[in-house]
């Protein structure tokens, strides 16, 4: 066997456990990753406003 085909197999191996996993905890990591980007969001507007607030 080539090591190709070894590395070919490993990611395979590896993405079989990834869609093994439950969808729910799939979905949670999706939703909390949405919730982290709005968060990082509304700080940098909030941080913008009120430096802009400052400047007038």
């Amino acid at each position: 066997m080539s090591w190709q085909h070894w590395r070919g197999q490993s990611l395979i191996n590896a993405w079989g456990k990834l869609l093994r996993k439950p969808r729910l905890e799939v979905l949670r990591g999706r939703a909390a990753i949405q919730l982290g980007t709005a968060e990082i969001n509304a700080r940098v507007d909030e941080a913008n406003s009120s430096s802009g607030s400052e400047r007038r």
